[in-house]
């Protein structure tokens, strides 16, 4: 099945989006809606945007985004044949955009039968459009990218999480001396960035969907592999089922995933 499509509809859906988020960059109010989570009006409004784009081409999709009512996800279930969910992170680094910092993104995934099948991360303020389709090559702003395949070494750049909800795992620090640890304050760049070749592998064991639903798929068709921090595939994951429910994720291309599997899946998901 070709997405060619659909993929060039949700870039332009994204560009609606992250265009209207970087003209409320600094002008907007935050508040909280969870004990540790921010939303701006931004947020809800350009959640608003991508739905109603593809909603007119396509009525009967489904969408999982992150700003619902009350704190909660928002969820309109798929009425086509296919069961098809559009999954939405409307700004993706809402802490930085609240704080009127320009590292953010827009990201938009579709999935079917719980696999991504195609995905685009859109950086507004360096104007960088992140691509990907099943059969289809990744893209950074048209042009093919592939993650890295190379073994890891003292100049690789791995990202880790923002919080440690869980406690330091015991493997997490000696990283710190072997390699560059970084983080940029938005899971979506951050898969994005290992599609590039930028980033060595990424990996979280406390973030959502829409955080990496679109990065993944950008990820697959660039090389990389997902799995979660058992080292399991990450998908299938139930989209209908799904609540919100906090999952984790690692991403990197094989040479990567060999290296740094022993030390960092130790058969406990946090």
């Amino acid at each position: 099945m070709s997405f060619s499509h659909m993929l060039e509809l949700a870039q332009q859906a994204v560009h609606l989006a992250g265009d209207h988020a970087r003209s409320q960059l600094g002008q907007t109010s935050a508040k909280l809606k969870s004990a540790d989570q921010l939303v701006t009006h931004a947020d809800r409004q350009c959640q608003a945007i991508i739905i109603e784009h593809i909603t007119r081409r396509y009525p009967q999709h489904g969408f999982i985004g992150e700003e619902g009512d009350n704190g909660r996800l928002f969820k309109q279930y798929p009425t086509d044949p296919q069961k098809t969910w559009w999954i939405i992170d409307p700004i993706d680094g809402t802490t930085n955009f609240a704080h009127g910092l320009p590292q953010y993104s827009v990201s938009l995934g579709m999935m079917v039968n719980g696999h991504p099948q195609l995905g685009v991360v859109y950086d507004p303020n360096t104007n960088m459009t992140f691509a990907g389709a099943v059969n289809q090559p990744a893209t950074c702003n048209g042009r093919s990218i592939t993650c890295l395949e190379e073994d890891i070494h003292r100049n690789s750049q791995l990202t880790i999480p923002s919080r440690l909800p869980y406690g330091m795992p015991h493997w997490l620090p000696p990283l710190f001396d072997k390699y560059v640890v970084r983080n940029f304050g938005s899971a979506a760049l951050h898969l994005a960035y290992v599609a590039l070749g930028g980033l060595t592998a990424t990996f979280a064991w406390d973030i959502k969907l829409w955080d990496f639903a679109g990065g993944a798929a950008i990820a697959q068709a660039a090389g990389a592999i997902v799995t979660d921090m058992n080292n399991q595939p990450r998908f299938p994951i139930d989209c209908a089922a799904y609540n919100g429910e906090p999952l984790s994720v690692f991403v990197g291309g094989k040479a990567v995933r060999r290296h740094l599997g022993p030390t960092i899946f130790s058969g406990n998901d946090r």
